[in-house]
């Protein structure tokens, strides 16, 4: 049977296959997104809540996943993610964390991020110092965007220049 053929099979809506797909948009504002599935085509939407069982707040648009799909009532879903690869064909990092405890982790509120200029600061909660939030650092940690009041959880260390952000990931990584 092929993947085609699977997805379109509604009288199986339990029935779940791994694919490769390719991230069509995702917006972290909405908490959902769709992927397109490789070979045929078909759009399966991804919710938030996928990707942050996977390690993940958001997803860059045109990544590779490979996951576990199912049709469900209202089509086709993402169930579960395997792996992210990036556009260029690396793989992300799936928010290893592994290096840091959970006591190392702080709430922040994102005060505002540029995407265009690659910034942004946070404020720790309970503080009101500025730290610096780099889009490379985003990049690491699998985060494609970050809204302005938008709730993280962030290491911060101390570079040449000041506070900076180390680590980050979604706010649940705190509680």
């Amino acid at each position: 049977m092929s993947v085609e053929e699977v997805m379109t099979d509604t009288s199986k809506p339990d029935q779940v296959r791994r694919v490769t797909a390719r991230v069509k948009w995702f917006s972290k504002k909405k908490d959902f997104g769709f992927v397109v599935c490789m070979p045929d085509a078909d759009e399966a939407l991804l919710h938030g809540n996928v990707l942050r069982s996977f390690g993940l707040g958001s997803i860059t648009n045109g990544c590779e996943i490979v996951a576990d799909v199912a049709q469900g009532e209202r089509g086709l879903q993402v169930k579960a993610i395997e792996s992210i690869s990036q556009p260029d064909g690396t793989a992300i990092a799936t928010a290893d964390l592994s290096g840091f405890s959970s006591d190392d982790f702080q709430p922040a509120r994102v005060k505002w991020y540029n995407p265009s200029d690659g910034y942004g600061f946070v404020t720790v909660h309970k503080t009101s110092a500025d730290i610096l939030i780099r889009a490379a650092t985003l990049a690491e940690y699998g985060i494609d965007i970050l809204h302005t009041g938008e709730a993280v959880s962030v290491v911060v260390r101390q570079d040449d220049r000041g506070a900076v952000v180390e680590a980050i990931a979604d706010w649940s990584h705190f509680l």
